[in-house]
């Protein structure tokens, strides 16, 4: 799942609420490049940790944790969307 802001932002973060599978999510700045990974457990019952790269980005895309690491895809990788 992709979540894509209007604008870079700092204080809005990811959490797992009710999310069966542990999950990675790969951050990006406006730019497109990766500035932060970040494995995600699930959590069952608040308060479930929320989830925030180090500064701002645009994107954030979810997959299931181990597949950045499967596919090769480290920070400083470029993301781009298509339709973007």
């Amino acid at each position: 799942m992709a979540f894509v802001h209007e604008r870079e932002v700092d204080d809005v973060g990811l959490w797992m609420r009710d999310t069966a599978v542990p999950l990675s999510a790969a951050f990006a700045d406006g730019a497109g490049t990766i500035t932060a990974i970040v494995d995600m457990d699930p959590c069952a019952a608040d308060p479930c940790p929320v989830y925030r790269p180090p500064g701002p980005y645009l994107i954030a895309l979810e997959v299931r944790q181990g597949e950045l690491d499967r596919l090769g895809v480290r920070v400083g990788d470029r993301l781009s969307l298509r339709g973007r």
